[in-house]
């Protein structure tokens, strides 16, 4: 059951981009190839066959007070937005997240990491890589996996 807050997010969003909400997930960590990197996660949900995520501006904050003061050479926190087709998957690949990293740093953008081996999958933190058409790239830490692979493999 979810709270009246969540409710009015959710139907907020239905009612932005026109349609009600089939999946909804966080990723705890998002980067990709044109350099955004958060560390502290989007919110990852689709509407008909589009993909959509953003980003909320993270302040710390116990019982409603704030833990710490914006310090003077911290940047200006910029929203990401950004949106995918169903179709437009090329495919999806776990990787490392030192990989994706990496990657995302990186000025040499052709070579994308290199698919989790057995050794990676024991001792890494993986991240699912998205690769689209049109040369984008995207990394997702995804906490419902299992179910966005399902809703790939159905496209």
């Amino acid at each position: 059951m979810e709270d009246k807050e969540t409710t009015d997010f959710i139907m907020e969003i239905e009612n932005r981009r026109g349609g009600k909400m089939k999946y909804r997930t966080y990723s705890t960590w998002f980067a990709d190839n044109s350099g955004n990197i958060r560390e502290y996660g989007v919110f990852l949900y689709q509407i008909d066959r589009t993909f959509y995520f953003e980003d909320f501006e993270k302040e710390n904050r116990i019982f409603g007070i704030p833990l710490s003061r914006k310090k003077k050479n911290q940047k200006e926190y910029v929203k990401l937005e950004g949106s995918f087709k169903v179709e437009d998957v090329k495919s999806i690949t776990l990787v490392s997240k030192n990989s994706a990293l990496g990657y995302c740093q990186s000025k040499n953008i052709s070579n994308l990491p290199s698919p989790a081996n057995v050794f990676s999958k024991l001792f890494n933190r993986l991240i699912t890589m998205v690769e689209l058409e049109g040369e984008k790239v995207l990394f997702l830490e995804l906490i419902d996996q299992k179910k966005f692979n399902q809703i790939m493999e159905e496209k």
